[in-house]
C-alpha cells in the first residue's frame, strides 16, 4: 500500500532539545508546509540528472540559506527527494525528486505518494 505524504514538520522536531522560552514558541509559530510543498516544486521541475541544492532554491525564492535548508531535511525524511549521485555544485549536494504521483486527499488538499 502507497502511503499518502503531506508536507510540513512537527514543531518538536524543529526545536532544539534545551531552546530558551522564546525560540520554543517561535518554534511552535512557523508553519513549514507552504515552504515544504514550495521547494519539493522546484525541485521536481528541474531535470533528474542535475537536481537542486538548497544555495540555488535560496537564490531563486530569494531567502537566506537558513529559511529553507530544513525543509529539504523533511522532504529526505518523508522520502520524498534523493540525492542526485556525484553531484555538487558550489559545495552543496543536488537533489532530486522521487517519482511520485499527485492526488486529491478526502478534504480535496494535495498530496503525493511516493510510486515504485
Amino acid at each position: 500500500m502507497q502511503q499518502s505524504l503531506n508536507f510540513g514538520t512537527e514543531p518538536h522536531k524543529i526545536i532544539r532539545r534545551h531552546a530558551p522560552v522564546t525560540s520554543i514558541e517561535a518554534g511552535k509559530s512557523v508553519d513549514t508546509t507552504q515552504m515544504e510543498r514550495t521547494i519539493f516544486e522546484l525541485i521536481r521541475k528541474q531535470p533528474k540528472e542535475r537536481g537542486l541544492t538548497s544555495k540555488e532554491a535560496a537564490r531563486i525564492l530569494n531567502k537566506e540559506l537558513n529559511q529553507i535548508s530544513g525543509r529539504f531535511t523533511g522532504l529526505k525524511m518523508k522520502a520524498l527527494i534523493e540525492l542526485v549521485p556525484e553531484t555538487k555544485r558550489e559545495n552543496s549536494l543536488a537533489w532530486r525528486s522521487k517519482k511520485v504521483e499527485e492526488h486529491k486527499t478526502r478534504d480535496g488538499k494535495h498530496a503525493y505518494r511516493v510510486v515504485g
